[in-house]
């Protein structure tokens, strides 16, 4: 009878947590407790440390992925995607900008992940830092643009100079001779046009030959002065105040080309401050970094005049581009070229609060030409 009574009892308790069990897995199907549609905006993840280097993240344990990468940037975006839909990425390429104001270039490749009945758990996101390939494919298109733009143009310039000296001689023979004083201007006025344009010949020349670059140790510091005591002597930049400030290592490179890249550039920043003779100020800062790979040195060149218009920011390395009432529109084109031609770059910053500066990075050892 005892036997009886407990088996009753343990049959009546199977099924009270038969009942229970049943309960609460319909209340959890319900309330959608399950992994089978993730709440991708809670899911937390975790990273290997090239990753967080990658991305400039210091703390990433216990924090969701959409508060390190932000909400609105295309590689949350496409974890999101994946974490509800289950779509799967192969090889895309996205831009990432870090808290520092970094623009990365990622290579991704992203898959779900699935649990015993097939719900989603998870997703791996595999990355692959493409940002010295971009830069290198960018200046690798670059300097194979300004060889085209030379082969073209260097035998029309040629033909322009020596019809510009036939001329300048026929103007120099007329003004020397005993003319009426109104048509002796007139030859004056010509043989300055002839000036102007053989400058602008002369220039442009200089963008489309090939640059031969005899290159040794540089002491940039030294360089920079040079030409910010050389402008300084002009009466137009008198007023100009120049610094210099930080580490100028010494680079790998042509000095001769090098001096007439940044008499260029400090020229420029001179005559953008032409309204505010008083209180303009050019500075070149400079410190070494590391890029990838690679060291270099990187300067910026700053003045506080009237800066750059958002419409000619991508047009500025153009040539013959210029918003001056004289000038070339060559000066910034020959810029480029001497710095590509170091294997540098150079780049206008467009987040400075005022004025305009220019970003310049020069390799710190220049590979030897074969």
């Amino acid at each position: 009878m005892l036997l009886a009574s407990v088996f009753l009892f343990l049959a009546l308790l199977a099924v009270v947590l038969y009942f229970i069990h049943k309960f609460f897995k319909e209340r959890r199907e319900k309330l959608d407790f399950s992994p089978k549609s993730p709440r991708a905006e809670n899911e937390t993840s975790t990273a290997n440390p090239a990753v967080r280097a990658m991305l400039g993240v210091d703390t990433w344990a216990r924090r969701r992925f959409l508060e390190i990468l932000g909400p609105e940037t295309a590689l949350a975006g496409l974890i999101r995607e994946c974490l509800e839909g289950g779509k799967t990425v192969t090889r895309e390429t996205v831009e990432y900008r870090t808290a520092k104001g970094e623009t990365r270039v990622l290579g991704m490749s992203l898959s779900p992940f699935h649990g015993p009945a097939n719900e989603i758990e998870g997703a791996v996101c595999l990355l692959t830092d493409l940002t010295e390939t971009r830069r290198l494919q960018e200046q690798v298109r670059l300097k194979e643009h300004l060889a085209a733009l030379g082969s073209m143009s260097a035998g029309i310039a040629h033909e322009f100079k020596n019809s510009l000296a036939t001329i300048s001689g026929y103007s120099q023979f007329l003004r020397e001779e005993s003319l009426p004083p109104e048509q002796h201007v007139y030859a004056e006025k010509i043989v300055q046009e002839i000036r102007s344009l053989n400058q602008v010949v002369t220039e442009f020349l200089a963008i489309s030959k090939p640059l031969q670059v005899a290159t040794r140790a540089v002491d940039m510091r030294q360089l920079v002065r040079g030409v910010m005591d050389d402008l300084a002597r002009i009466e137009q930049f008198k007023n100009v105040a120049f610094r210099s400030e930080g580490d100028f290592v010494p680079v790998e490179g042509d000095e001769v080309l090098l001096r007439q890249a940044f008499m260029n550039l400090l020229r420029n920043s001179c005559e953008a401050l032409d309204g505010e003779p008083k209180n303009g100020c050019v500075t070149v800062g400079a410190e070494p970094t590391r890029q990838g790979r690679e060291d270099y040195l990187a300067i910026r060149v700053s003045d506080n005049g009237v800066g750059i218009a958002a419409e000619d920011r991508d047009k500025i390395f153009l040539p013959f581009y210029t918003t001056k009432k004289t000038g070339t529109g060559l000066g910034l084109t020959l810029v480029q070229k001497i710095i590509v031609s170091h294997n540098g770059r150079i780049s206008l910053d467009a987040t400075a609060a005022e004025g305009t500066t220019f970003s310049i990075l020069l390799p710190l050892d220049l590979p030897s030409p074969p």
